[in-house]
């Protein structure tokens, strides 16, 4: 399921990891918690 949330934010703009985790921390964060961890994994 991550890789999908990624890839979807990837196509709106470049992020580094800090603004993966506080995007999806500020968007889909209620349904998915993510770490740093499991964003470098993927």
């Amino acid at each position: 399921m991550l890789e999908f949330i990624l890839l979807g934010l990837l196509l709106e703009q470049p992020m580094s990891g800090y603004d993966f985790k506080k995007t999806i921390d500020y968007t889909v964060g209620f349904f998915y918690q993510s770490s740093y961890g499991s964003l470098i994994l993927s």
